[in-house]
């Protein structure tokens, strides 16, 4: 079981080594607050009620961040070039190193720079697609380099080849 202070640790530098993944509650709070929160969640009558147990809970344990401007023109930057940045550019356009991008940038987004630009460009391709579109042709159009770099970018994030996704779709 995680401390407070690793927990908080935990999620300050982790944050998406979670994505994906399940985990149990006291992992991350203390063992006293869970067994507080299943006293109350047993209480609670109603679904709304019980949403509304884990909602308070939620709440009180947020905690406002100072914004890093940097990181959000960082984000802003990469919708623009619609995730087609190489991230040096990107560091070199922030003048700042590149390791103290990916470092910033997962604290705060929860992603290095170059997973979340190939979630927007893989948005960009959805946006765009149409039943008629050739998805080889698509996917270089939106930057990718050739068709399996496209297809295995895109099945990791859908679980599906493109084809397959907009068929279904």
């Amino acid at each position: 079981m995680f401390t407070e202070t690793g927990a908080s640790a935990f999620f300050k530098y982790s944050m998406h080594q979670l994505f994906g993944q399940c985990y149990s509650l006291d992992d991350f709070i203390m063992r006293w607050q869970v067994d507080i929160i299943i006293g109350q969640l047993d209480k609670a009558i109603a679904d709304t009620d019980r949403l509304k147990v884990i909602e308070t809970f939620l709440i009180s344990r947020l905690k406002k961040k100072a914004k890093d401007e940097l990181i959000i023109i960082a984000v802003e930057l990469i919708k623009q070039y619609v995730g087609n940045i190489k991230i040096t550019l990107l560091a070199e356009k922030l003048r700042i190193s590149q390791s103290q991008l990916e470092r910033r940038f997962r604290r705060v987004v929860g992603a290095s720079p170059k997973k979340f630009a190939s979630i927007v460009r893989l948005r960009n391709v959805i946006s765009i697609a149409s039943n008629e579109n050739n998805m080889t042709k698509l996917g270089l159009e939106v930057g990718y380099f050739d068709q399996a770099h496209f297809i295995k970018d895109f099945k990791s994030f859908t679980g599906l080849t493109p084809e397959k996704y907009f068929k279904k779709k």
